[in-house]
């Protein structure tokens, strides 16, 4: 373009006001807080970077020649998936439903500007992210398998669900598992609720974490196949849906139960079901796949067919 502007410009100037305004709702947070707590300090350092790095990503666009050296290059890519990375961990560890800080109650938020827009910077760099893959990769391109682009959508989600899980509950175990090991804090203990101190709590909880990170390890294992692989290979694909299907379905059963730390509804709650119904779509998409494979490559009645949509020349038998 002759402005040296982008289809994305318009994402990283969202972005950056987004993070403005959580940085300043964290700020005013930590300034409330005696001793401000390793959430606030996380969300100030996040929201900071991201808008340091949005501004100056903004400014580059006016240029030119400045954007063709960041703009649409790998520089671009890591910096958006970085952010969305530390995003993704913001929202897992800030928004909490546990804390007077954030909640009056379960269901009630308090501070409104901190939990919606570190949620609006999380699906804004996501779509950052997404954008960025397909105009460097040319996923939009009319040569790409439509299923194998589908499917790449649905792990990407998956990614982004499973860091969900694992923030929140790295976070849980972090805030609540000492406390309820710890025999000097049975005074605050008593206040909490009866599943933080229930023998199954601190379990389920790190089962949360394993989830988590292995949803992220496979899923990104997949994108990464997919992107940088001109064949990806099939039976990777459906033997890791098969097993990340699975140890969701624990985690469902686990984590949301009533002794679990998703058993409140929150972002733990709702991102491990998601979590969940994707790894159930993409078993299903692997094995519809592997139902029509035989189907599309011979033919619909199993036998030797040509695609171009001529007909075999048959030569004319004489009778003897």
């Amino acid at each position: 373009m002759a402005s040296g502007r982008s289809p994305r410009f318009s994402m990283w100037v969202a972005l950056t006001v987004f993070s403005v305004i959580v940085l300043g709702a964290s700020v005013e947070v930590k300034n409330d807080q005696f001793w401000p707590d390793s959430e606030v300090k996380w969300a100030v350092a996040c929201s900071s970077l991201t808008a340091v790095v949005g501004a100056v990503i903004s400014a580059v666009h006016m240029s030119p020649v400045a954007s063709s050296i960041i703009i649409g290059t790998p520089i671009e890519g890591v910096l958006a998936l970085l952010l969305d990375i530390f995003w993704g961990c913001t929202v897992g560890v800030v928004n909490k439903s546990d804390d007077d800080q954030m909640f009056a109650n379960a269901a009630s938020v308090r501070n409104a500007n901190l939990y919606y827009f570190s949620w609006a910077c999380f699906v804004t760099a996501t779509v950052l992210v997404v954008n960025y893959a397909r105009h460097a990769y040319g996923l939009d391109m009319v040569a790409e398998v439509r299923n194998r682009g589908s499917r790449l959508s649905a792990w990407a989600a998956l990614v982004a669900t499973s860091l969900i899980v694992m923030g929140s509950s790295a976070r849980i175990l972090n805030s609540n598992c000492p406390m309820a090991s710890d025999p000097s804090q049975s005074v605050a203990t008593e206040s909490k609720e009866a599943y933080f101190v229930s023998e199954s709590y601190c379990p389920r909880t790190k089962f949360g974490v394993a989830v988590g990170c292995l949803g992220v390890f496979t899923a990104c294992t997949i994108v990464a196949c997919k992107l940088m692989l001109s064949v990806v290979p099939f039976s990777l694909e459906f033997r890791v849906s098969l097993v990340t299907c699975l140890v969701n379905a624990f985690g469902v059963a686990y984590i949301t139960s009533n002794s679990g730390p998703g058993s409140y509804i929150g972002n733990l709650y709702y991102f491990t079901w998601m979590s969940f119904l994707l790894s159930v779509y993409l078993l299903i998409e692997c094995f519809h796949e592997m139902r029509t494979a035989p189907a599309d490559q011979t033919g619909t009645d199993g036998n030797d067919t040509q695609k171009d949509g001529g007909e075999l020349p048959v030569e004319p038998l004489d009778d003897v």
